[in-house]
């Protein structure tokens, strides 16, 4: 007798269809991440993006070059973090280029098919950036936008240096814009300078903070870590904590003006990336302030109003692989009570523990990779000779840099 073989249903041929479909976006973008992976760690690239924005300081240390335009923070600007800010434009439309949204759009359907961590939020974008005084003019924007029209322009530019890399010389730059970046280029045709101007796209605009704190010891250590890959951009990247979007969380930006701060944001993102706080991970208060009464939060607080910590603004950078703004801040905390306390917890403060976004131990030991987590700097408090172009996010780079410059300065060094 013949054995019965059951027929699929049609769900069940359905869900291994999709099973196949999920695993082959799945290859194809870790193919996709091994070529950018490579230009990235490519010198040349950093060679070509200084040559193309070269009208801009490019953050130049150790004897590397790093894909990311500075403008430090004027003396008397650093104590008043808020005042890079310029009011908010409301009810301001922006008119995408359609070859970017549309390579955009599919680039953004890759990232969803990759299982990459993604969700949409709203938030403020850069109009424009102006050095003297610093002031980042912004209106409301949306994070998928902002994929869409600023990470497709980092997308392009590195499979397409591996693919077509250029010549070591100036013309040749040029000509590997004009041939081979057809989304930069048009960019570039449309607004005389993009690392200043938002025009056309969706610049959304973060903060990178660089924590720089007393060891007990009379030196001072700073929080960085591997991003971990759950997170869509910059995966396996150093990065200081915390980092993130500037946007709102309890509201619309057009009605939550208080969040319209840096010192609010770093204050939030504080809790969530150095202490994993699930509340503010997960937002549920309807005020803007709803998480002030956490007590990590408020021995913060005291120290800054002791002045055993001061929170400064250190500049603006701009980072040159995807056109995107982030205020570089400063938390220098001089008092090493901070470290002696968080670094165990007590009943009522945390134990510095970082969230989701970077990696764990234990992720570090799969892939190989060393710890590093609370580096020392050194005396002179130079920038440090273990990060180099090809493992640190360009914002980390250069809020470690300019945060560096204006710690030097405060701490008398």
């Amino acid at each position: 007798m013949a054995e019965f073989i059951p027929i699929p249903s049609l769900s069940e041929i359905y869900m291994a269809y999709r099973t196949l479909k999920k695993r082959e976006a799945e290859r194809k973008w870790k193919d996709t991440l091994m070529k950018m992976s490579k230009a990235r760690a490519n010198p040349l690239l950093n060679r070509f993006l200084a040559c193309i924005y070269s009208s801009h300081e490019i953050l130049r240390v150790n004897g590397n070059i790093y894909p990311v335009a500075l403008f430090p923070s004027p003396e008397e600007q650093w104590e008043e973090p808020e005042s890079v800010l310029e009011k908010p434009l409301i009810n301001v439309k922006t008119d995408f280029l359609q070859n970017i949204l549309r390579e955009g759009e599919d680039y953004l359907k890759v990232l969803k098919a990759a299982g990459a961590f993604l969700y949409e939020s709203t938030g403020y974008r850069m109009v424009s950036l102006k050095s003297s005084p610093l002031k980042l003019t912004s209106a409301v924007g949306h994070y998928f936008d902002t994929l869409k029209t600023c990470d497709v322009l980092e997308s392009e530019l590195l499979r397409n240096f591996y693919d077509h890399t250029p010549r070591d010389d100036p013309k040749s730059f040029h000509n590997f814009l004009e041939s081979h970046l057809k989304l930069r280029s048009e960019l570039h045709n449309r607004v005389k300078d993009p690392v200043v101007d938002g025009s056309f796209r969706c610049a959304g605009i973060a903060i990178s903070t660089l924590v720089l704190f007393n060891d007990n010891n009379d030196c001072y250590r700073f929080l960085i870590c591997q991003r971990s890959r759950k997170v869509a951009v910059s995966t396996d990247f150093l990065h200081v904590i915390p980092s993130f979007m500037f946007e709102p969380t309890a509201g619309e930006p057009e009605r939550i003006m208080e969040e319209y701060s840096v010192r609010h944001n770093i204050f939030r993102e504080y809790l969530e990336e150095i202490f994993s706080v699930s509340e503010v991970e997960k937002p549920s208060g309807v005020t803007f302030d709803y998480f002030y009464n956490n007590p990590n939060l408020e021995y913060l607080r005291r120290l800054l109003v002791n002045r055993k910590a001061e929170l400064l603004l250190a500049g603006v950078c701009v980072n040159l692989l995807n056109l995107r703004p982030e205020i570089c801040a400063l938390l220098v905390i001089c008092s090493p009570e901070w470290f002696n306390i968080h670094r165990k917890g007590t009943k009522s403060l945390d134990v510095l523990k970082y969230n989701y976004e970077f990696k764990s131990v234990y992720e570090m030991e799969e892939s190989k990779t060393v710890p590093i987590s609370i580096p020392r700097v050194k005396e002179d408090l130079s920038f440090p000779d273990f990060l180099t172009p090809e493992n640190i996010v360009p914002s980390g780079a250069a809020a470690i840099f300019l945060g560096l410059q204006v710690a030097k300065h405060r701490l008398n060094l």
